[in-house]
């Protein structure tokens, strides 16, 4: 600290002559020229977990940088600080006591810009907070994150504010989520674990109002799953008139759809993903795109699954280290290229990295934490022939990809895939009208596809497989031929015909439903 201090120096209980020696302490560098940044000096962190921050020094000349926690006892609480050699310092401590910690940053002497920061410690299990109820649908989810370390979310709106949703512990490794919004649109939703996106994060819902008076769509299968578990959803049709409700879904694997009608109004969903990675899906009513639809779920590997090479693929690493922000992780491929990755909590709970292998043979991950290898780094993935996905080697061919097809006929085309190694095949029609498909595994890795175009005009046929379109796709082919059968009804009615005053008029009665052709009864008036 800058100011003026006096040594005492003593020999034998005895003080040397000339002592005490005064000393004058000076400024260097220029402490309203730092930043601050990390878990350490926000509002909120948890009790018994180390935290850290980071200061940058870069604009504000030479010093070193100080720092000291003081728990709400009083007590100092132990704090270590580390120069990186890079014009930054990491500071660390951990909070035992529950309650505000003074958190005191330093730079030549002075208190840095924003010093002393006031973080108050809990003990987490529900954050945030709900807005009173109102017209809008309340969003919430369970999500498979395990709250022994700090998890905290923001949801954006469509206006651009931001608010943290409710989080609430459940107490078996999963965390529920709500948020009750003000806004209707497409809202995003971040979710982090120690300050690190989880895999999936952010991720985007829709909110409607409750009485909307058109089809609206709710739950949390529209926008976040896990492989080989239901994904649920809701379509609410109550009001909404007459029209046919139709579904389709694009993705890394096929995800038939089960639907339940309710009886109010309401009809209840469920598709089963059976590969992690993102899923369109697409929900609309008389052949028009509900609001929010198409719908982004970001489906995660399930807790014992193992990477899928030739998409997006988890891969999770044997860390014993509680703040991610402190390590740095590379992964490098066989050529020897490296390239950063992110490391983010999985949905297992653990640690790893999201990649999808580009080449064969042995991949490197080096997670380094201040600059040196942390244990068991670096770890080895091995991607063979076999397991990478080669959209370029699946053969598509068959009369439903050629130039034209029947309207209101069955047509068909065939996918290989034995030679492309794993992957998922993603389907999907867009034209002038509604098409259904389905999609008959056979043996040998190949798949027949059928549908039936409905009315007539081009038809564009998505292919896709580990997330790249295939060779030729998007395919076009022209329906020809008439569509649906329209009946026309003309009814023709002859005008009345005139009659004068004094001329004599004929009526002729037709009485439905019975038959009066023999006794016909002709009247003759005079108009007076």
């Amino acid at each position: 600290m800058v100011g003026r201090y006096t040594i005492d120096i003593c020999y034998g209980g005895d003080g040397i002559p000339n002592t005490p020696f005064p000393v004058r302490a000076v400024k260097f560098g220029d402490a309203n020229r730092c930043t601050v940044s990390g878990l350490g000096v926000q509002e909120r962190i948890q009790v018994n977990k180390e935290v850290s921050c980071s200061v940058n020094t870069a604009q504000a000349g030479t010093a070193k940088v100080t720092g000291s926690v003081i728990a709400p006892s009083g007590q100092f609480v132990e704090c270590d600080v580390f120069e990186n050699g890079d014009s930054t310092f990491d500071v660390f401590y951990t909070a035992t006591e529950v309650g505000e910690h003074q958190v005191n940053l330093r730079y030549g002497g002075q208190h840095i810009k924003g010093s002393p920061f006031y973080v108050s410690a809990e003990q987490l299990g529900v954050t945030g907070s709900l807005y009173p109820a109102n017209d809008f649908r309340q969003f919430d989810m369970r999500l498979p994150v395990h709250y022994e370390s700090q998890v905290t979310g923001l949801v954006t709106m469509p206006s651009g504010a931001t608010c943290p949703p409710q989080i609430i512990d459940n107490g078996d490794g999963t965390c529920t989520v709500k948020y009750q919004p003000t806004e209707a649109g497409l809202h995003e939703m971040a979710i982090y674990q120690n300050g690190v996106h989880i895999n999936g994060s952010p991720l985007n819902f829709y909110v409607d109002a409750y009485e909307s008076g058109h089809v609206t769509a709710y739950g949390p299968g529209l926008s976040f799953g896990r492989c080989n578990e239901p994904c649920s959803f809701t379509i609410v049709t109550e009001r909404a008139g007459a029209g046919n409700l139709a579904l389709s879904c694009e993705g890394p694997s096929k995800a038939e759809f089960s639907c339940v009608d309710n009886k109010d109004g309401t009809c209840s969903v469920e598709y089963l993903p059976t590969a992690p990675g993102e899923y369109k899906i697409h929900v609309k009513f008389a052949d028009e795109h509900i609001a929010g639809s198409p719908f982004m779920a970001h489906v995660t590997a399930g807790a014992n699954a193992k990477a899928s090479y030739g998409s997006l693929s988890e891969i999770p690493l044997l860390l014993n280290e509680s703040d991610l922000n402190q390590l740095e992780c590379t992964l490098q491929a066989p050529n020897g290229k490296e390239e950063p990755v992110k490391l983010r909590y999985l949905s297992n709970g653990g640690v790893g990295i999201c990649f999808t292998p580009k080449q064969v043979g042995e991949h490197l991950i080096f997670v380094k934490k201040r600059g040196k290898n942390v244990q068991n780094s670096p770890f080895r993935v091995f991607v063979s022939q076999s397991e990478v996905g080669d959209a370029g080697k699946v053969k598509v061919y068959g009369p439903g990809v050629g130039k034209t097809v029947g309207t209101m006929e069955m047509t068909e085309f065939f996918v290989d895939t034995k030679n492309a190694g794993y992957g998922g095949l993603a389907l999907s029609v867009e034209g002038p009208s509604k098409v259904d498909i389905n999609c008959e595994d056979r043996e040998d890795n190949e798949c027949r596809v059928t549908y039936m175009p409905q009315e007539p005009g081009v038809y564009q046929i998505n292919v896709k497989f580990a997330d790249r379109h295939v060779t030729g796709s998007p395919f076009t082919v022209r329906a020809d031929g008439q569509g649906k059968l329209k009946e026309s009804v003309v009814r023709h009615r002859k005008a009345a015909q005139a009659a004068q005053v004094g001329n004599t008029c004929d009526l002729n009665l037709k009485i439905p439903s019975k038959s009066y052709s023999k006794n016909l009864t002709k009247l003759t008036m005079i108009k007076t």
